[in-house]
């Protein structure tokens, strides 16, 4: 029977790199997972200081509103709840604002006199992107190449 030195160490070496591969290969859905998590995190973070940055808040409900969440495995989105949040984002145009139910806008004037109306035509408010700048700020890929390389040192040591 013909032997080849070194034979039996190569198949060790090639044993102990697929379970490496196999590890890294259960481990990977997780790397992404941190990545994309880590992105949308930072787009939330973003978000509220363009908001912050450009004089768009008043109260703070809408910048407090911004939220990232979990749908699926690296799979995260990033919004708010509150429904003035597109109009701040991309402004809106002119139109007319009706009051509900047949009755009445009121609101200060000059010299403080209240005033009401059925109806008023509001100029429409520019807009004051903070979200979709964000997002372009935002490195996904930047991410994900950290983290793999993260799990090559961790499987591959």
């Amino acid at each position: 029977m013909t032997s080849f030195d070194g034979f039996d160490e190569l198949a060790e070496q090639l044993r102990v790199f697929q379970e490496q591969l196999e590890q890294g290969e259960r481990l990977v859905d997780d790397a992404l997972d941190s990545a994309v998590e880590t992105t949308a995190a930072g787009v939330e973070r973003r978000t509220k200081q363009n908001l912050t940055k450009h004089g768009a808040v008043d109260t703070g409900n809408l910048r407090n509103s911004y939220r990232y969440a979990q749908v699926d495995t690296a799979h995260y989105m990033v919004g708010t709840s509150v429904e003035y949040g597109p109009h701040v984002e991309f402004g809106t145009d002119a139109h007319v604002i009706e009051a509900n139910d047949g009755g009445f806008l009121y609101f200060e004037g000059e010299g403080g006199q209240l005033i009401r109306k059925r109806s008023v035509n509001h100029p429409g408010t520019p807009a004051q992107p903070h979200l979709r700048p964000a997002l372009r700020n935002s490195d996904l890929a930047q991410e994900i190449q950290e983290e793999i390389e993260d799990l090559f040192e961790k499987v591959f040591q």
